[in-house]
């Protein structure tokens, strides 16, 4: 797929997107001893690959210009984000809870440079913006990389990252390994956003055939379900809950490369369809449920409420803001 050829937009990639927004919900409020559990960790890998696919291009200055675009757009998430969860937390720990402590070490400078180091969001109540803090640190090494011509190096070293990360915090159980010393930009955004690079550089190449997204789509299937079956061997090993697994990672690279061959254009239904809905379900999926008064464990049908209700709110806001523009436009 040529950088012409990426300006019509799969409509496939964002139902896969939207999709992978629900199981992020899941993984912060459905049941955490159920089945579906650590099925949900192909979710966060997917938007890390699908960010290196449509970062990448053949030509340098192209490549450049998208990651800078990428850039930028990932830090006016975030602070829109942050501001959003500062406020909640005000409105939520502070003026109900009377917890003026727990809002105040949320903002504290000390904690906020620890946490972006760390790529984590320094939030109390927007910790899940982690993902946004790591896309930015992930764009900027990106960027130098491509300036400086050593994309070569990626090829050597995500490999051994991803191994570094499996090793640290899944494989060895070993519970001094902190959460946010293996899951960042370093050992983990970073070799998924390189792996969405590679899944870019074949598809150019080579075109798989019908047979093959078959093989690959039975693939995804039964990878999604060894994730489960990964959980509990590493449990009755380790007598603790992995994050993530081998199987997430062969998971995720098989949808991306089906769903990157799978064409489905849908351009007319963006006039109703705002297309950035699977990020501001991400963004605002923890308020939400924090609103709805749902906790941790609440299951299947409370996760998929909170997701629709952020679909409902993403809606009316971005109809509203188009009927907005509409009105505007006629009295010009």
């Amino acid at each position: 797929m040529s950088d012409s050829q990426a300006k019509s937009r799969n409509f496939l990639l964002d139902i896969l997107k939207i999709l992978m927004s629900y199981l992020v919900i899941f993984i912060h409020f459905g049941y955490r001893d159920g089945f579906l559990f650590p099925c949900t960790r192909i979710a966060v890998p997917v938007f890390f690959i699908l960010s290196g696919y449509f970062v990448y291009s053949e030509d340098k200055n192209i490549m450049l210009a998208k990651t800078k675009k990428y850039l930028l757009s990932t830090i006016k998430y975030l602070i829109i984000g942050l501001c959003i969860y500062v406020a909640f937390d005000f409105i939520n720990l502070g003026l109900i809870n009377n917890d003026w402590n727990g809002f105040l070490y949320s903002i504290n400078p000390l904690i906020i440079g620890h946490d972006f180091i760390f790529s984590q969001s320094p939030i109390t109540s927007g910790g899940h913006l982690w993902f946004l803090v790591c896309s930015i640190f992930i764009a900027i090494m990106h960027y130098l990389c491509t300036k400086f011509n050593l994309l070569k190096i990626y090829k050597f070293i995500v490999f051994p990252l991803l191994l570094l990360h499996l090793i640290l915090y899944v494989y060895l159980g070993n519970n001094s390994v902190g959460l946010y010393e293996v899951r960042n930009s370093w050992l983990f955004g970073f070799p998924f956003f390189a792996i969405g690079m590679f899944i870019c550089v074949l598809n150019k190449q080579y075109k798989p055939s019908k047979k093959l997204l078959i093989v690959l789509s039975i693939s995804a299937i039964l990878f999604f379900v060894l994730q489960y079956f990964e959980s509990e061997l590493y449990n009755l090993w380790f007598n603790k809950k992995a994050e993530f697994f081998i199987s997430s990672v062969l998971c995720s690279i098989c949808l991306v490369v089906v769903c990157t061959n799978i064409n489905i254009q849908f351009e007319n239904g963006y006039k109703w369809i705002g297309k950035g809905m699977y990020l501001w379900i991400y963004i605002l999926h923890f308020a939400v449920g924090n609103i709805l008064k749902l906790k941790d464990d609440s299951g299947v049908v409370a996760s998929l409420i909170i997701w629709i209700v952020c679909i409902l709110i993403y809606e009316s806001i971005y109809l509203l803001i188009k009927l907005a523009k509409v009105v505007r436009d006629k009295k010009r």
